[in-house]
């Protein structure tokens, strides 16, 4: 239980350092916050909003740095902050911007451009979007035919 408290203020702090700093979050669950950002920050536009302020990587960085104090794990195993930038930011080991869209916490989609403009869905998650009885059947072994890589390639697709 103490450790769940925890995580509820440490959550809590993290979003206040994100907004202090001006900037945005496109979702948050228990355990992360997914920060809107990118290589210089400013602002972005975004459907059914005017324009919001994406932080850097640099601000982000160094929210993730003041967290470093509250590592209380042995750090010759578990070094620096308690906070970290997922692998979905990576790509071959250099960071790259993403795309997003969310509808809650457990349901959204990170997505980025190839260079011919076609959408590669990163991240899909989708609780609660018909797990239980899915609209058509997946083919074993046929990513493609997933419904729910289809509905959010779907969503995120510029057309």
């Amino acid at each position: 239980m103490r450790l769940n408290l925890f995580l509820k203020h440490a959550l809590a702090t993290l979003e206040r350092c994100v907004t202090d700093k001006g900037g945005h979050y496109l979702f948050c669950d228990t355990d992360s916050l997914c920060v809107i950002a990118s290589r210089t920050g400013g602002w972005v536009a975004c459907p059914n909003e005017p324009q919001i302020k994406a932080l850097s990587w640099q601000a982000v960085e160094q929210i993730v740095k003041r967290f470093e104090s509250l590592n209380c794990y042995d750090r010759t195993k578990v070094p620096g902050s308690i906070l970290k930038i997922g692998k979905v930011n990576f790509d071959g080991g250099r960071q790259v911007e993403l795309f997003g869209y969310a509808i809650s916490a457990k349901r959204y989609v990170l997505y980025r451009y190839d260079a011919h403009g076609n959408v590669s869905i990163l991240d899909a998650k989708a609780h609660g979007l018909g797990y239980l009885y899915p609209p058509k059947d997946a083919i074993e072994g046929d990513p493609k035919s997933d419904w729910v890589l289809e509905a959010w390639h779907w969503v995120s697709s510029p057309d």
